[in-house]
């Protein structure tokens, strides 16, 4: 009767395995019949071929014109003589940080057309995404005049008290709180200052970006987006992004979000009543319908 000999797994482990291990003695790739994958230069020269880059900008700095300008990013900006190359460096970091978070914007923005719920909360590529929508009885231009005048002395629109508290508590931990107001009750424009919030993005009469000046333990954004369905219909998207820094970061996200739920949910609600009842008068403690 011949003896059966149980069947060999034979273990395959990647090529740079070996640099790895290189110490040990060449028997221990016999005795436990490790194998290389064969022909492991070829693949990773072939992959390292075919690899892309993730994400970069090209940034071009002039000291004596006083204007850095980064190109394919339709981003130009003023320069002082001194600027350095370590400034250049930082600038193009920023730069490829926004590009990254255009790119999330973009996929997550893509991702939520059609049957739209009126409230998503999803966690993409490490940033928190809470998105509402809502569909409103006003062209593009009456929802986004609407959402461009918020802030300053016409205050928040819902539980502006709260908006007030946070720009108090703000102030006690050395941020700017709500003192800046704007520059403008009604127009704005890339850099102005709005409350806590500095306008990161305006492209009219659809879409408006803040981000958050306030002190918090991570990057913020206030998104607002109107795409049109007919001459008298529009969808108001409301997006509130927020890239925690750490474990503290996630615990301010999910510890306030019930009340960050509450007031996102009063103030999408009451940009798009003003949308369509333009003549509504509101200010900083009251309003009058």
């Amino acid at each position: 009767m011949g003896v059966v000999k149980p069947a060999l797994a034979v273990p395959l482990v990647p090529g740079f395995f070996q640099y790895f291990f290189g110490p040990l003695d060449p028997k221990f790739f016999i005795l436990y019949h490790v194998r290389v994958v064969p022909h492991w230069h070829v693949a990773n020269a072939v992959g390292a071929a075919l690899a892309r880059t993730t994400c970069e900008v090209v940034l071009f700095a002039d000291t004596e014109q006083q204007f850095a300008t980064a190109v394919g990013e339709n981003f130009s900006q003023k320069v002082n003589k001194y600027f350095s190359k370590k400034d250049a460096v930082k600038l193009a970091l920023d730069r490829l940080e926004a590009s990254w978070i255009e790119t999330t914007w973009s996929d997550s923005l893509s991702s939520s057309q059609g049957d739209i719920p009126s409230v998503v909360l999803q966690n993409q590529e490490g940033m928190i995404i809470e998105r509402r929508q809502q569909l409103v009885e006003a062209s593009q231009e009456s929802i986004f005049n609407s959402f461009t005048s918020l802030g300053g002395d016409q205050g928040w629109l819902y539980m502006n008290w709260a908006w007030r508290i946070r720009g108090f508590i703000d102030r006690l931990v050395g941020g700017v709180g709500l003192r800046r107001g704007r520059r403008h009750p009604s127009e704005l424009r890339v850099g102005d200052s709005l409350d806590f919030w500095r306008v990161e993005a305006v492209k009219e009469p659809q879409l408006l970006r803040l981000r958050a000046e306030m002190k918090v333990p991570g990057r913020a954004w206030l998104q607002y987006e109107v795409q049109p369905q007919d001459e008298q219909h529009s969808i108001l998207v409301q997006s509130a992004y927020f890239a925690p820094k750490g474990l503290f970061g996630l615990l301010y996200w999910y510890l306030l979000y019930p009340i960050h739920s509450l007031i996102f949910s009063g103030l999408i609600r009451e940009i798009a009543r003003r949308a369509t009842h333009p003549k509504i008068k509101y200010g900083m403690h009251t309003k009058a319908v």
